[in-house]
């Protein structure tokens, strides 16, 4: 069995099976605030791709929307969501730019070979 890694608030948990990194069901995740900040140029186009990869999951009906407060959209994933990078499923739960090994408790195990 694998192991499984949460974020800090426990909101969110990963798992590393066969070289893929695999959001968990049931995990919340943060959107992008939808308007009202300035960021400079090339912090907005890593916000515009998480904002976008967001919005596929929710088309493809991979999350939910379970609450909008704040200028945030607050997502639930409704299926397991793989992704080749710790850091895209960071980014995603976070709704900002994040080192997915980091972000997930214990993580850094895997690159050790802890």
């Amino acid at each position: 069995m694998s192991k499984v890694y949460y974020n800090r608030d426990k909101k969110s948990s990963l798992l590393f099976q066969d070289g893929n990194f695999i959001l968990l069901k049931d995990s919340l995740n943060v959107g992008v605030p939808q308007e009202g900040i300035n960021w400079g140029e090339a912090y907005t186009k890593q916000i515009n791709r998480i904002n976008e990869r967001q919005k596929e999951l929710l088309f493809q009906n991979k999350v939910e929307i379970t609450s909008e407060e704040n200028g945030y959209v607050y997502y639930k994933s409704i299926v397991d969501i793989e992704a080749k990078s710790a850091s895209n499923i960071a980014d995603l739960c976070s709704g900002s730019p994040k080192n997915g090994y980091d972000f997930f408790i214990g993580l850094n195990e895997i690159r050790s070979g802890a």
